[in-house]
């Protein structure tokens, strides 16, 4: 059907065909194409049928279409034949699902698509009086609409009932290439410049292998999830759709695309994002039963907002009846970008399912349709039946390609729970509504955090650190360039620093903060701190004044400790400066009452990156939930050696010094600023056995370009 040629006179492609051919420029089309599946009842003549088919083809030039590319032409050109279908026969259909037989006659007539006539079709007999007749084209040359209309024409044709002369699909190409250079049409190409988006395509849902603003990458695999709906739901949301004010020509849509739109908004974790919507295309009454690919997917940029749900659906109707005023006017030539950058990765669809077809004796049921004139990562597809009580059926059609089928199952329950609960309370606030149903979330908020588990007495970290110093008081707990220090001499030096501190006020619920390098004084600090009841507030020596003085004044400490040499940074007034190098300790341990565990253990401050730095207030119950967890998870032993390298301002930092200290293991402190020097912690790790290791994933990275890596780091156990 593609063919190339050197010279010839044809006609210029649509611009929903130039979309096609951007999307997929082959021969084959393959997956771009409209295929359906009609079931006949009655006595067919095989014969006959390949009669009508040929009446039908004579009728409507596009199904007699072929495209040739010319030298130097980024489109093809469309000409007109005189080739007519072959009416095929296929083995057996019986016992196939119908879904997985129109996907495999799809597949067999893509790469059969040499020949010149665009339109194939089989019959496959499913016993006596029962016929499945199989029609595809590539969407270069019909859509969803197009299959309804050449299904009811080859029944009249069987029938050799009248028709009127159809009109050609040539012409619309002509008069849409034409609107779009006529003056009169710069209202309707503004309104696209404006509503066009220049960006917003790059949502992605989280579960998709497509990382958020990538490209959708090459090929494209559809597949279908049944959707549930009840049989009243159209009535339902038709009445909420009037109570909304939205437009009655397209409430219906408007109440479906709002739910979807909000769904998509919720599950990708975006404000706003753009969704394709289809439009069909036929807005004269001489199109409605024409041939061809009318229908356009045109973007809508979508911002849910905080309001009532009625109120989203009036602003969808309004957008959907936007959509349809200056719908022949898109171009995706006028988006920013251009059409080539363009992708959209959802999409929505509303059709209209026609009634059976009666003719010759025979009837002719659309039993399954598929169109896939875009690309998109999911779309909602729904079907409306319009009998004595209209119903609705619907399906997600997804990019297997980029999404799982149970990741998709899991999206159309949430869009089922989503309607549901939107008309059962439309004036609700959008943000109000659930998307988990009854099952779906017991498990999520009850089954899966039932993951308490027996940590033993509460306690706290203070009481911790002492209870493993006692069963072992002459082992090393600290260790550093130039000396190390025992359980007990660690234990005895805080507990002094405690009665200092007891005697300053501190207890209970009060700050302390501690600006020290990283040194034994650091530990021996903040356990002092804790063995007083209080909580430590850490403050790096090199962090800018103006933030120093911004923590120390939310924290509202009431003692600073810190060294001589900085204490002219922390003049005194609010707080109390305490410099350790001049601190004459009294010999015996402190006694009386700590901190309980739901008291404060100490105060972090967030990196500020938003705005201000943010004080982020821990209890003892807390961290030591998290750090017995990693010790049951990843036990350390009294032979391990844990690199304390993290600046104690980070949080990071609370686990590298207590759970040696609590597990019994050797902390081993890295010299002021070593973290940032590679090489000393290469040269370190491997000197001092280090076997536990604590990296950030882009220092890690430079970490291991490190010459010598591997046989410097051989004795490391574990790292993190």
């Amino acid at each position: 059907m593609i063919q190339e040629a050197t010279s010839l006179q044809g006609l210029p492609l649509s611009p929903q065909q130039r979309r096609l051919w951007q999307l997929c420029p082959s021969p084959s089309f393959h997956p771009y194409r409209s295929a359906c599946v009609v079931e006949i009842a009655g006595d067919l003549d095989p014969g006959a049928l390949q009669v009508a088919l040929e009446v039908v083809a004579r009728r409507h030039e596009i199904l007699r279409t072929s495209f040739h590319v010319l030298p130097g032409m980024p489109y093809p050109l469309q000409v007109i034949g005189d080739a007519l279908p072959r009416l095929a026969s296929l083995s057996s259909g019986a016992g196939t699902p119908l879904d997985q037989l129109l996907a495999e006659w799809q597949t067999a007539a893509a790469d059969d698509a040499d020949g010149p006539e665009p339109l194939r079709a089989a019959v496959a007999c499913l016993g006596s009086g029962r016929h499945l007749l199989l029609l595809g084209l590539p969407a270069l040359c019909g859509d969803g609409a197009s299959l309804d209309n050449l299904t009811l024409e080859i029944a009249r044709a069987y029938g050799r009932g009248e028709m009127t002369d159809p009109f050609q699909y040539a012409d619309l190409a002509a008069w849409n290439n034409e609107i779009l250079t006529l003056e009169e049409s710069a209202e309707g190409k503004s309104f696209w410049r404006r509503a066009a988006p220049a960006d917003g395509l790059e949502a992605a849902l989280p579960f998709s292998l497509r990382s958020p603003g990538a490209e959708l990458p090459a090929g494209f695999t559809p597949r279908t999830v049944a959707l549930s709906f009840p049989g009243d739901l159209a009535a339902h949301a038709s009445a909420v759709a009037e109570q909304s004010g939205a437009p009655p020509e397209v409430g219906l849509e408007a109440v479906l695309l709002a739910v979807w739109q909000l769904l998509l908004g919720l599950v990708a974790d975006r404000e706003e994002l753009v969704l394709g919507v289809v439009r069909g295309g036929r807005k004269y009454e001489e199109m409605v039963a024409a041939l061809g690919p009318y229908a356009r997917c045109l973007p809508l940029a979508c911002a849910p907002g905080e309001g009532p749900f009625t109120s989203l659906v009036r602003r969808v109707g309004a957008s959907l009846r936007e959509l349809d005023d200056w719908q022949e006017y898109f171009d995706w030539d006028l988006a920013a970008g251009g059409a080539r950058a363009a992708a959209l990765p959802f999409a929505f669809e509303l059709t209209d399912v026609r009634p059976p077809a009666e003719a010759g004796g025979l009837t002719f049921t659309m039993a399954r349709r598929h169109c896939w004139s875009e690309r998109f990562e999911v779309m909602l597809r729904v079907q409306r039946y319009r009998r004595e009580v209209t119903s609705l059926g619907a399906d997600l059609v997804y990019d297997a390609g980029l999404l799982g089928h149970a990741d998709v199952e899991r999206l159309g329950r949430w869009y089922e729970t989503l309607l549901r609960n939107a008309l059962a309370a439309p004036e609700s606030r959008v943000g109000d509504l659930e998307i988990l149903g009854g099952a779906e979330r017991q498990r999520t908020l009850v089954e899966w955090n039932a993951t308490g588990t027996d940590s033993g007495p509460a306690g706290t970290l203070w009481e911790r650190v002492a209870e493993r110093a006692a069963r072992d008081p002459h082992g090393t707990a600290l260790e550093w360039d130039g000396g190390e220090m025992t359980r007990a001499e660690l234990i005895d030096r805080a507990s002094r620093l405690a009665s200092h501190l007891r005697r300053l006020g501190i207890g209970p619920e009060v700050r302390v903060a501690v600006a020290v390098e990283r040194s034994p004084e650091m530990v021996v600090s903040l356990l002092g701190v804790l063995a007083a009841g209080g909580a430590y507030v850490p403050l790096d020596p090199d962090y800018p004044q103006e933030r120093l003085d911004r923590m120390l004044e939310d924290a509202g400490a009431a003692v600073l400790l810190t060294r001589q040499a900085l204490a002219g940074r922390f003049p005194e007034g609010r707080f109390r400066v305490v410099c350790l190098d001049r601190l004459e300790l009294e010999a015996g341990e402190w006694q009386g009452p700590g901190a309980a565990p739901d008291d404060l253990a100490y105060v972090i401050y967030t990196s500020g990156s938003t705005g201000r730095p943010k004080g982020v207030m821990i209890s003892h119950r807390a961290i030591l939930n998290r750090l017995l967890w990693m010790q049951r998870r990843f036990p350390l032993g009294a032979d391990d050696r844990v690199l304390q390298k993290t600046p104690y301002s980070f949080d990071a930092s609370v686990w590298e010094i207590f759970v040696p200290l609590i597990a019994g293991a050797r902390l081993l402190l890295a010299e002021p600023g070593g973290q940032r020097d590679n090489s000393y912690l290469l040269e370190t790790i491997a000197r001092r056995g280090v076997t536990v290791l604590q990296l950030v994933p882009s220092q890690l990275s430079v970490f291991l370009e490190q010459e010598g890596i591997f046989d410097g780091c051989a004795g490391l156990r574990r790292l993190f």
